[in-house]
């Protein structure tokens, strides 16, 4: 009996352990005011699903074409603490990059500033900020990490926050 039963049992485990490739990043809430990245590379099929974040944030971001970025925008006047949880379905993320103050200081690595600006422009939550101000934001943000000049109506949505 005992013969049966443990070849299944690990076979089952197996089982399981393959099918749940599933990576979880955790993105740290940044000061007021702040915008914090994380930028990585995923596999091609990878979807990104927000799992917990603070009320008062906004969260942004996307997988698409192997790459994974994601921004957590803390107004001024709100509370926040604690940390984002992004899981990313079909694989695990490597390469991971983490920028704190993203609106001030980074550099982005220059295969992802190719796709930076749309990724960071997806709404997943919108906190206190609308969707339009956030996609404005995400592009700002990018476009701060790769060295690029910003949109036009980008540093007054980024003096509001």
């Amino acid at each position: 009996m005992l013969a049966r039963v443990l070849p299944i049992t690990l076979l089952l485990a197996l089982l399981c352990a393959a099918t749940s490739q599933a990576a979880t990043l955790k993105v740290p809430v940044p000061a007021e005011g702040q915008v914090a990245v994380v930028v990585a590379k995923v596999p091609k099929k990878a979807k990104a699903k927000l799992v917990r974040a603070p009320a008062a944030v906004a969260v942004s971001g996307a997988a698409r074409r192997g790459r994974l970025a994601i921004a957590v925008t803390r107004p001024r006047g709100t509370f926040g603490a604690g940390s984002v949880v992004v899981k990313v379905r079909a694989g695990k993320a490597r390469g991971v990059r983490r920028f704190t103050a993203a609106a001030t200081s980074g550099t982005a690595p220059r295969a992802a500033c190719k796709t930076l600006g749309a990724l960071l422009g997806r709404p997943l939550q919108t906190g206190s900020v609308a969707a339009g101000d956030l996609a404005l934001v995400g592009g700002a943000v990018a476009a701060r990490l790769c060295g690029k000049p910003a949109p036009g109506a980008a540093a007054g949505v980024l003096a509001r926050l």
